[in-house]
């Protein structure tokens, strides 16, 4: 499964930014995709900032069909989310499919978060999108 976030999560070497390259990978692989549009965190413990995943989008295949979940976690502490599993019988026939139905669940979700992270959200889930069509 390949991850490709938003930015570099703190200690990381490096990350790919959706910001500056915001075309998603190509959808042809039989390999599941994770995606995620990462957000800065204040960590209270540590005092340190460090990042965690806005937005995460995630696609599986299983036996044939393609299962899919979308996780929010906003700065205002709005948070849902899910792992994709069969018991939740979320499922398509294609792989661009399941990501159209994960990036429809989290525009349906987006209102939970704040204005700004609603803006950012917006513009990379049609960016998403954009790879599919």
């Amino acid at each position: 499964m390949r991850t490709f976030q938003g930015m570099p999560k703190a200690g990381a070497a490096f990350g790919i930014q959706l910001d500056l390259f915001s075309a998603p990978p190509p959808l042809a692989t039989d390999a599941g995709l994770k995606m995620e549009l990462m957000r800065p965190h204040k960590w209270a413990c540590q005092r340190t900032m460090g990042q965690l995943p806005l937005v995460s989008i995630e696609v599986v295949p299983f036996e044939g069909r393609w299962m899919w979940s979308a996780c929010l976690n906003s700065r205002n502490g709005s948070a849902q989310g899910y792992k994709a599993l069969p018991k939740w019988e979320r499922f398509a026939p294609s792989k661009p499919e399941a990501l159209e139905r994960a990036v429809d669940e989290a525009r349906a979700f987006m209102h939970r978060a704040t204005k700004d992270e609603q803006q950012r959200m917006a513009k990379w889930l049609g960016d998403v999108l954009s790879a599919v069509a």
